[in-house]
C-alpha cells in the first residue's frame, strides 16, 4: 500500500513538473495553456490507472475488512448459541436428578409409613414443581 502511494506521488511529481516545464503563455489571453504532448499524455494516463488500481485496492481491502467482521460476529454467535445450549443441557440434567432423588425419597418415606396426609400432599405439590421446572428446562433445550 506505501509502495503504491510512493508510485502516485512519483507520477505527480514527475507530471507537475512537465507541465510546468512544457507550459507556453498565450500574451493576448493571458492564460497559461498546457500543451499535451505525448510523452505528457501518457504519464498523465499512468496517473490515472495508478489511481484507479489504489481506489480498487482499497475499495477490495474494505471489502475483505467487513467481510473479516462478518465472520468475527458470526463465530462469536455461534459460540454464544453452544454456550447456551450447554448450560440448558445441565440446567435439564440437574432439575431431572432432583426430581428423581426427591422421588426416591418420597418412595421411600411412603413405604416405611413416615408421611402423614400434610406431609404427602406437601410432597406432590413439591414434585409436581420438579415436574414443572424440568418441562421449562426441555423447551430451554429445545430452543438452544
Amino acid at each position: 500500500m506505501k509502495a503504491l502511494h510512493l508510485l502516485i506521488a512519483t507520477f505527480l511529481f514527475f507530471t507537475h513538473s512537465l507541465s510546468y516545464s512544457q507550459v507556453e503563455t498565450n500574451e493576448n489571453v493571458g492564460k497559461e495553456m498546457v500543451i499535451d504532448t505525448p510523452e505528457n499524455v501518457v504519464v498523465q494516463k499512468d496517473i490515472e490507472k495508478a489511481q484507479k488500481e489504489a481506489i480498487k485496492v482499497e475499495k477490495e481491502q474494505k471489502k475483505l475488512e467487513k467481510d473479516a467482521k462478518k465472520a468475527k460476529k458470526k463465530q462469536k454467535n455461534a459460540e454464544k448459541a453452544l454456550k447456551n445450549k450447554d448450560k440448558a443441557q445441565k440446567s435439564f440434567k440437574k432439575a431431572n436428578d432432583k426430581l428423581e432423588s426427591s422421588e426416591k425419597k418420597y418412595k421411600k418415606l411412603k413405604r416405611k409409613g413416615k408421611l402423614s396426609a400434610d406431609d404427602e400432599a406437601k410432597w406432590h405439590k413439591k414434585l409436581k414443581g420438579l415436574r414443572k421446572d424440568i418441562d421449562k428446562a426441555n423447551k430451554k433445550l429445545k430452543r438452544a
